[in-house]
């Protein structure tokens, strides 16, 4: 999901995040030595939004509040009924910080400017 996409008032997200510790990639020697791990995630997002938050952000309407927000993304709300959806695979532990993942967009593909794949980057500390 990209920042800003949706807006809701009240939400519930799962998450989750499973590493393979070495299952798939112990059993390659040159990445074996590299001590990286593949990992798999799922991303659903329920949420909504009440009816005078919706009406606020409706074109045309004037708002009691700074517009150029609204204006530039094009916020939308999700449909109580259908959660957004994305699930991942990647590598993780690169240089014992970075994590590389790829995530595929299984619901709101119909979405303006929806993007169905995407690979992202992080850094993880631990201490």
């Amino acid at each position: 999901m990209k920042y800003f996409e949706f807006v809701s008032d009240k939400y519930a997200s799962i998450q989750y995040n499973h590493s393979f510790e070495g299952l798939v990639f112990n059993r390659i020697p040159a990445i074996k030595k590299l001590k990286w791990r593949l990992v798999a995630s799922a991303n659903v997002l329920f949420g909504s939004q009440r009816k005078e938050n919706v009406e606020l952000m409706q074109e045309g309407k004037p708002r009691p509040f700074e517009s150029r927000y609204l204006d530039r993304y094009g916020f939308d709300s999700l449909d109580p009924s259908v959660p957004f959806v994305e699930v991942g695979y990647g590598i993780d532990n690169i240089f014992k910080i970075f994590r590389v993942q790829a995530f595929h967009r299984l619901t709101y593909l119909d979405h303006d400017k929806a993007t169905p794949f995407t690979v992202k980057a992080s850094m993880h500390f631990q201490f």
